[in-house]
């Protein structure tokens, strides 16, 4: 028998690669995303998580002039 407890530190929010924010977004865009969630099964988490990917990969920054 073992004579100690082993106490793991405590898991910080974040530490699985996540962060949450906040953000505002018009009433259609929110209707469009839970449609969207409904059709697929999938969360509205995951839903931007995976919109938000395709903008940042198709994006492109220019500078104004």
């Amino acid at each position: 028998m073992e004579d100690k407890v082993v106490i793991y530190s405590k898991y910080y929010r974040g530490k699985d690669g996540f962060r949450a924010f906040s953000v505002r977004v018009p009433i259609e865009i929110l209707d469009a995303l839970e449609q969207i969630a409904g059709q697929t099964g999938r969360s509205r988490n995951e839903i931007i998580s995976i919109l938000i990917r395709f903008g940042i990969e198709h994006c492109e920054g220019k500078e104004i002039l």
